[in-house]
């Protein structure tokens, strides 16, 4: 019986391999500069991951801005508030074909009557 104890491999790349590149690193850039990179690499990451994601959120037209506002503003009026009755059934069809919408909405009539 043998039991093969592998290294985890980073991006392909074995122990030796790993082993080298550090050495490398610290020879250009010095032990001293290495906390400062690493901060300054993940400060990058973090700016690159919020500009991304202000960019998606953009996606939205005038027209989807202008519902969520009406929602919004039904939802949290003081006269007849827009929320579900008590006792509601709720049927998330979010993404749904209008197929599968059907014969999920009768599966809970089915269910429930």
């Amino acid at each position: 019986m043998t039991i093969d104890l592998v290294a985890p491999l980073i991006a392909g790349l074995g122990t030796t391999e790993l082993i080298i590149i550090l050495a490398v690193v610290v020879l250009l850039f010095g032990a001293a500069k290495l906390p400062e990179l690493a901060r300054n690499s993940g400060r990058a990451l973090r700016i690159f991951k919020s500009e991304t994601k202000g960019l998606m959120s953009d996606d939205t037209t005038p027209e989807q801005r202008e519902i969520e506002a009406r929602d919004e503003r039904d939802a949290s009026r003081k006269v007849a508030p827009l929320k579900p009755a008590l006792g509601a059934l709720i049927v998330d069809t979010t993404g749904m074909p209008v197929q599968d919408v059907v014969a999920k909405v009768l599966a809970v009539v089915r269910k429930s009557g």
